[in-house]
């Protein structure tokens, strides 16, 4: 149940662009002015939910990994969107190695960055206002996050630092014998021009600087949310800092689809190669000649609209255009297949013909007229006589007549009709002239002059009367409208407004239950209601459907009883769960864990260990007393015995006795002695068995171990024996532990050659469900 709804947190809190930006010169001010709340919602979620800690068996962790995962993902996707619309507004400039040399994208990690004066760079931007400004990017091929942000590619609320733990490695050379600092655990960007020595493609990297703690993380993960743009330097093979499969540590896609050197290095013994823990999306990889640009053999096309800022294009052989708008149009030789609209003068010295449209603005002098087509007027025409049409008039901002015969009956369509009188709504007891005449009044509601006054036209609405604010009523919740048209209910035996225009969240109210309109700043209509506030008084409650999917709470805390649920976070730990509100006696509620976690077990019987044996009391070995001497007096459990594991009627595994300290009788059996006879366990005589386990066994995961002797009156029946009078041995051991199964066997009493018993040894396997379950 909780799972899918912190899937459901996740996807609405973090969409996930794969898309490039559309290389829009204004793109970068709407996106500083587009200040959407969802990537923050995201990393706040994830400061919520916590650092990735190792995957368990426990649900709360493995989302909370997930989640953290997804932001990272999208935080990732943004960055890399950015670097795109970087090298698509500035790829004259990336391009230019005279200015900027190829040096300029020599990784600088793990040495200090080395600046020069030529790879600095002067950006020009637009800013959410629309003014032009600059912005010095220190090196053109690296720029960082805060100048993506500042130019407006990159949304400000993008964290400086990936969301995942890392290895705080990668340091900087020591300056004067100190202690080498280490980088700051922020993003890499690196720019390259591919093929070397080309301008053609511009390829780029984003990457933390400081390696992720791998084994914390399903890396795995994230690559497979990256759709094939992120990619991984892995980690070193187990109890070594070396890797058989990429022993570079190169940077490699999801699948090996891509490969790409590694920007973060490190030396291990004398040679340089990259650092395990770095995570790559790249971006243009596998592009002719720039994607992102419009190349002139024709090969890739616009994707938006162009504006040449008043400049010219000239020495074109040929326009094709589906609709040309122009303010001054010279040319030889025009030919239009659609519509053409001139604005301004034109003058025809030869023939005019118009195959399809034609569309008239100034004053047209036109002794005679015959449209084969569809004719337009963008400006008031004036007909000096009466106009006639054949088929219909269509008017779509209205038409004004000082009269209207219609032969047939009207047909209204469309967005429906307005009635007015004299231009205006009308007012209920209002003069009117025109008995039986119809209108509507301010507030839409049908109206009827009856009498020289404007009244009601239908009395009953939805079965109401009409009454007004303060008038006795009864029973109290009962129904009615006021004059106005919004709803009154009965309270305290007088009239009451149901619901109030337009009020504000938290400020103070009257009447407990009533409802209003809430209208935010952004254009967003909510409903409010009226009821007691934290303080004991009433005040008008928050939105009841624009509250946050869930909000962080604490354990045992004080809350609203509208709110349904929210995130639980520990004050000292990093826990997570679904907190739900709950009313307690007091009038008040608290935040409280909805479910609690319970463990039933049961016994499944059929899977079990046993041992089917059969034992004699007593035997008297003294026929071969020279041979056996006293030890063949005793007690016996007749050899050869079994341990079986049977599942479902089968037995799925079978271990034998282990060889027993001391067996010198005939009959084979499994013996135990240190005295001939007369003495008391362990001193006397007794039987044992033990079997030894080449796969340890758990014996939590199995019943205790019981006796059980064959009842005989039906097939595979057993009675218990708990060792009493006439139930055999009055004394045996049992030990189950890992490695091993053992039981031994004495009896007081018994008498020389006694008889053979039959007895099986058994544990049930046990079965544990942890589950659920609401308070």
């Amino acid at each position: 149940m909780m799972t899918p709804l912190l899937h459901r947190i996740s996807q609405r809190l973090l969409p996930l662009t794969r898309r490039s930006p559309s290389p829009d010169t204004q793109w970068r001010g709407k996106r500083l002015r587009q200040r959407g709340f969802a990537l923050g919602q995201a990393v706040a979620t994830a400061a919520v939910l916590g650092g990735v800690g190792v995957v368990g068996t426990d649900w709360a962790t493995q989302q909370r990994q997930t989640a953290v995962l997804e932001a990272q993902n999208t935080i990732y996707s943004r960055i890399n969107d950015g670097i795109g619309l970087y090298m698509t507004l500035y790829y004259p400039n990336l391009i230019d190695r005279i200015k900027h040399p190829d040096k300029c994208a020599t990784a600088s990690y793990s040495t200090p960055a080395s600046e020069t004066e030529k790879c600095k760079f002067t950006a020009t931007f637009t800013d959410a206002a629309g003014a032009s400004k600059t912005r010095e990017v220190s090196n053109i091929l690296q720029p960082t996050l805060a100048d993506l942000q500042a130019l407006g590619m990159v949304p400000a609320d993008i964290p400086s630092g990936p969301l995942l733990p890392v290895n705080p490695k990668v340091v900087t050379s020591a300056a004067g014998g100190g202690a080498a600092p280490a980088h700051e655990n922020i993003y890499g960007i690196i720019i390259k021009r591919v093929p070397a020595g080309t301008d053609v493609n511009l390829e780029s990297l984003v990457f933390n600087m400081q390696p992720y703690l791998l084994v914390n993380a399903d890396m795995s993960a994230l690559l497979r949310m990256s759709g094939g743009a992120g990619g991984s330097s892995g980690l070193p093979d187990r109890g070594s800092p070396d890797s058989s499969i990429n022993p570079q540590f190169d940077l490699k896609g999801y699948a090996g689809a891509w490969s790409a050197t590694n920007p973060v290095q490190q030396k291990v013994a004398g040679a340089t190669r990259g650092l395990p823990g770095i995570m790559a999306w790249r971006n243009g990889f596998a592009a002719a000649a720039s994607l992102e640009m419009v190349r002139r053999d024709g090969t890739l096309k616009p994707t938006a609209d162009w504006d040449f800022a008043d400049h010219s294009i000239t020495n074109l052989n040929q326009i094709k255009a589906k609709d040309v708008s122009t303010v001054k149009l010279t040319t030889q030789t025009l030919t239009a297949d659609g519509a053409v609209q001139l604005n301004s003068t034109l003058d025809v010295k030869g023939k005019l013909t118009a195959l399809a449209d034609m569309v008239v603005q100034g004053a047209t002098d036109i002794r005679s007229l015959v449209v084969r087509g569809p004719a337009t007027f963008e400006q008031p025409v004036t007909m000096q006589n009466s106009l006639q049409v054949a088929g219909e008039v269509n008017a779509i901002s209205g038409v004004r007549t000082g009269q209207v015969n219609v032969e047939n009956g009207p047909q209204l369509s469309g967005h429906g009709a307005m009635l007015k009188a004299n231009g205006n709504f009308v007012s209920q007891g209002a003069s009117c002239a025109q008995d039986r005449a119809l209108a509507q009044d301010g507030n839409g509601r049908l109206v009827m002059c009856s009498a020289g006054t404007w009244q009601a036209a239908i009395s009953d609405v939805y079965g109401l009367k009409e009454v007004k604010v303060g008038d006795k009523c009864s029973p109290d919740g009962a129904a009615a409208y006021l004059p106005d048209g919004l709803m009154a209910i009965c309270r305290g035996g007088s009239w009451q407004a149901a619901a109030l225009n337009t009020q504000v969240a938290k400020q103070p109210c009257s009447t407990k239950g009533m409802m209003a309109a809430e209208t935010t700043a952004n254009g967003v209509s909510n409903l409010l209601v009226c009821q007691a506030g934290s303080d004991g008084g009433l005040s008008w409650s928050s939105s009841i459907y624009a509250r946050p999917k869930a909000e962080l709470a604490s354990e045992g805390a004080n809350c609203n009883t509208d709110q349904i649920n929210s995130l639980a976070r520990n004050n000292k730990d990093a826990d997570s769960g679904i907190l739900m509100c709950t009313a307690n006696d007091s009038g008040g509620a608290q935040w409280r864990v909805p479910f609690k976690k319970y463990t039933d077990e049961s016994v499944d019987y059929n899977e079990y260990l046993a041992v089917d044996f059969s034992w004699k009391d007593w035997y008297n070995g003294s026929g071969n007393i020279f041979f056996y001497g006293p030890f063949c007096w005793g007690q016996v459990v007749r050899g050869p015995v079994f341990l079986k594991h049977w599942k479902n009627g089968k037995a799925i595994n079978s271990w034998n006795t282990a060889p027993p300290t001391l067996s010198l009788c005939p009959e084979g059996g499994l013996y135990m002695t240190s005295k001939p006879s007369g003495g008391k366990y362990p001193d006397e005589n007794y039987s044992f068995a033990k079997f030894v386990f080449d796969t340890p066994m758990n014996p939590a995961e199995w019943t205790t171990p019981i006796f059980r002797r064959p009842a005989y009156t039906c097939e595979n029946c057993y009675l218990d024996d708990d060792g009493g009078t006439g139930k055999g041995p009055n004394r045996r051991e049992v030990l189950f532990k890992p490695n091993e199964l053992s039981f031994a066997f004495y009896n007081d009493g018994g008498s020389d050659n006694g008889g053979v018993h039959y007895y099986q040894l058994v544990m049930f396997k046990k079965i544990r469900r942890t589950y659920l379950m609401a308070e």
